[in-house]
């Protein structure tokens, strides 16, 4: 073989490494695997209201979670920018960097978990519901998934609050 002929073959061979790898780089680990975002990749607590599912972590949308009866907002400790808090008739949803969702915090029974827990059930029902595989600290369980955690805030057996945290 000529050194003509080495040549392009070298040459052929270093474009189709860069041109791979360009591919790899830009569509994730796997050329088959879309490049996820980071709550799509793992599973995380939601609550569904009125059949819209409002996930931990995503960008507040009022067209997702509907138009609030009181909005406030307040200067972040965390942050350059605003906490923001968006009141509905049985919760609260905080929002911090970027309107990512931070929280859903349940003010009364009027609503339930979406596996079906509410405030005003029993420990027992939580436990049956969501097992006993959950941290404790004083009265409160916390039951965590991906990024995500849920805590039951428990009385005298009773639960006297909810609420949906994302741990970023």
């Amino acid at each position: 073989m000529n050194k003509k002929a080495i040549g392009v073959i070298v040459a052929i061979i270093v474009i189709v490494i860069v041109g791979v790898s360009v591919y790899m780089l830009t569509k994730g680990n796997s050329a088959d695997e879309p490049k996820k975002e980071k709550n799509e990749t793992q599973e995380v607590y939601a609550l569904k209201v009125n059949n819209k599912e409002i996930k931990l972590g995503e960008v507040f949308s009022r067209e997702k979670c509907g138009q609030e009866l009181q909005y406030s907002e307040v200067a972040s400790c965390a942050f350059d920018g605003l906490d923001k808090t968006y009141t509905y008739e049985n919760y609260e949803i905080k929002t911090g960097s970027q309107d990512k969702i931070t929280s859903i915090y349940f003010i009364d029974e009027g609503i339930s978990t979406t596996e079906g827990v509410k405030i005003t059930d029993t420990y027992d029902k939580m436990v049956q519901v969501y097992s006993n595989n959950f941290k404790n600290e004083d009265n409160k369980y916390i039951y965590e998934k991906g990024n995500t955690s849920i805590e039951f805030m428990v009385e005298n057996d009773v639960i006297t609050g909810i609420e949906y945290i994302y741990n970023n």
